[in-house]
């Protein structure tokens, strides 16, 4: 099998959240869900042949998938060696009942996204906590708590159809500024 560190693989293309820096573009009103059928097509052969280390299950919001713990089931009948990351806002958490047990039954990180600092954000953020931390008192499982939004940058101009990488004729360091140089994607 073919070794390389991270395989990505949207579960929604769409978001609840609107962050200008995302770098999956959900902020460009991407829509869609991913079914688990879909799933099934796109790994098709690729788990005989490669061996991604470590599966991110993102988005998008990946919780807005209604199959989200079916998923997250194929996705370890899939990968069966990779570690297993499932990378949300958790804004809609509460909505998957049977995630924490799929969590644990499959030995998947829940990887807790945070998109921001305001005091606002993090009030919504202690329910999100509240929950998790009542998930684990049961259910074994890892949980990272990122917070992304101190790495975030925009790295494009203009919006939607009209987006453009920055001209700075400086492809070198393009590649070394980009997060996903080391990443495959399964769309």
């Amino acid at each position: 099998k073919i070794k390389f560190r991270c395989l990505e693989i949207h579960v929604a293309h769409a978001c609840n959240l609107k962050c200008k820096s995302c770098s999956h573009f959900s902020d460009q009103q991407h829509k869609g869900i991913i079914t688990v059928d879909q799933l099934e097509e796109w790994c098709g052969d690729w788990p005989k042949r490669v061996y991604p280390e470590e599966v991110n299950m993102l988005g998008g919001e990946p919780t807005l998938n209604k199959n989200l713990v079916e998923f997250v089931y194929s996705t370890r009948k899939n990968w069966n060696e990779s570690k297993l990351n499932l990378i949300t806002n958790g804004f809609f958490l509460h909505r998957h009942v049977g995630l924490p047990e799929a969590l644990q039954q499959t030995g998947t990180n829940l990887v807790v996204s945070i998109h921001h600092d305001s005091i606002d954000y993090q009030d919504k953020l202690k329910e999100i906590k509240s929950l998790v931390f009542g998930w684990q008192k049961k259910y074994d499982f890892k949980t990272e708590w990122r917070e992304s939004y101190r790495n975030w940058k925009i790295l494009f101009k203009n919006k939607g159809s009209e987006m453009l990488p920055f001209e700075d004729n400086n492809p070198k360091q393009s590649w070394k500024n980009c997060e996903s140089k080391h990443t495959k994607q399964l769309y």
